[in-house]
């Protein structure tokens, strides 16, 4: 399945535990955006090239480096403790 089929954003939810409306999905195009918005996810548009203008108000957020998702994150209510999880670790609780 290809984006903007919800379908890889659900199943990493699902692997990590978490509801799609405390994932965060950063992108740089419309079909990101469109995937993030069919999955129930935060929407973060990364503005890294021209067209970026002409669907940023679709976007939960827009950022032009990727390190400002710190701040976004920092801001909301999606639980860190989650996103440290290591899928490659066997103790940690990836599923």
């Amino acid at each position: 399945m290809s984006k903007p089929d919800a379908y890889g954003v659900l199943e990493l939810c699902r692997r990590f535990g978490i509801e799609p409306n405390e994932a965060l999905m950063v992108g740089d195009y419309l079909y990101d955006i469109k995937c993030a918005r069919a999955a129930g996810a935060v929407a973060v548009l990364l503005a890294n090239h021209e067209r970026a203008d002409e669907f940023a108000e679709q976007a939960d957020y827009r950022i032009d480096r990727l390190d400002e998702i710190i701040e976004i994150i920092k801001k909301s209510e999606i639980r860190i403790s989650k996103l440290e999880t290591n899928p490659n670790d066997p103790n940690s609780n990836f599923h």
